[in-house]
């Protein structure tokens, strides 16, 4: 069984947020996908970044998914 592209964001977003890399596959996704964990995640972005949230805040939306 193949993993879903939810089960790899959520490796692609652990990744980057240990390691630093932004060269994730899904990495993008990864972090809108774990911003919907927060109810209150601020959209900041990162210059060159777009609509996509800083890292730092997807540290609290990494634990819940994990947690779930």
């Amino acid at each position: 069984m193949q993993p879903t592209v939810a089960q790899y964001a959520a490796v692609a977003a652990a990744t980057t947020l240990i390691t630093g890399t932004t060269s994730a596959p899904y990495l993008l996704e990864a972090a809108d996908l774990l911003a919907g964990h927060v109810a209150r995640v601020d959209r900041e972005t990162l210059p060159g970044q777009g609509h996509h949230p800083e890292p730092r805040l997807l540290a609290n939306a990494l634990a819940a998914a994990v947690r779930r």
